[in-house]
C-alpha cells in the first residue's frame, strides 16, 4: 500500500522598476528582482507487510523533506547612439536546494535508516549573464542586429550518502547576428545566427 501526503509551500517576492528619461535622449532603465522560497514536506508511506507469529509487520517507510530557494536580479539599459540603438544588461541567478529522501526499515521495533538507498543532497548554483546588442535600420528595407552575450556559472553539489562532491565553473562568450532584407512586397530575406549553451544539471 502506498499513501502519498504531499504538502508544499511557495513564497514569492517580486520587484520591478523602470524609468524613461525625458531629456530628449530616449534612454530607458529597468530593474527587476525576484525571490522564491520552496518548502516541501512529503510523507510517502510505502508499506510492505508480512505476518510473523500471527502479527502484521510493516517493514519500511519513506519520507521526503526538502527546501529550495532561488532569486535573480536583472538590470537593463537602452540608449540610442547616432543611427544605432544599443542595449546592455546583466542578470544574476542563485539557486540553493537541500533535499532529504529517507528510507527506514523496522528492526526489533526500531526504525533504522537504510543509507544505501537514501538520497540526501545539497545543490548550489550561481550564474551571471550579461549582454550588449546594437541594431540599425539602414532604410525601410534593410535591418541588422548584432549581439554578444557572456555567461559565467558556478555549480557545487554534494551527495551526502557517500560524501561525493562535484564542482563546476565555466565561462562562455556567445555571439548572435540577425539580418533582414525586404526586396519587394513578395520577397524578403532573413539570416540569423545564434549560439547558446545547455547548462549541466545535477
Amino acid at each position: 500500500m502506498v499513501f502519498d501526503n504531499n504538502k508544499s509551500l511557495r513564497n514569492e517576492f517580486n520587484l520591478y522598476f523602470s524609468r524613461k528619461f525625458n531629456n530628449g535622449s530616449n534612454h530607458s532603465l529597468s530593474l527587476e528582482t525576484d525571490y522564491i522560497l520552496y518548502s516541501l514536506n512529503n510523507n510517502q508511506n510505502n508499506e510492505y507487510n508480512y505476518y510473523k507469529e500471527n502479527s502484521l509487520i510493516q517493514i519500511n517507510n519513506d519520507r521526503v523533506e526538502s527546501g529550495a530557494s532561488s532569486y535573480y536580479i536583472n538590470l537593463k539599459y537602452s540608449f540610442p547612439f547616432e543611427n544605432y540603438k544599443t542595449k546592455f544588461g546583466a542578470k544574476y541567478f542563485n539557486t540553493t536546494i537541500n533535499n532529504t529522501f529517507g528510507r527506514k526499515t523496522l528492526e526489533n521495533d526500531t526504525w533504522i535508516g537504510v543509507d544505501s538507498v537514501n538520497n540526501i543532497f545539497g545543490y548550489k548554483e550561481s550564474t551571471i549573464k550579461s549582454f550588449i546588442s546594437t541594431s540599425r535600420q539602414f532604410n525601410d528595407n534593410l535591418g541588422i542586429k548584432i549581439a554578444l552575450r557572456f555567461i559565467n556559472s558556478e555549480i557545487e553539489s554534494i551527495q551526502k550518502r557517500n560524501n561525493e562532491k562535484k564542482y563546476s565553473n565555466y565561462s562562455f562568450l556567445m555571439p548572435s547576428v540577425f539580418v533582414n532584407k525586404i526586396f519587394n512586397e513578395v520577397h524578403d530575406f532573413t539570416l540569423n545566427f545564434n549560439q547558446s549553451i545547455k547548462q549541466p544539471r545535477f
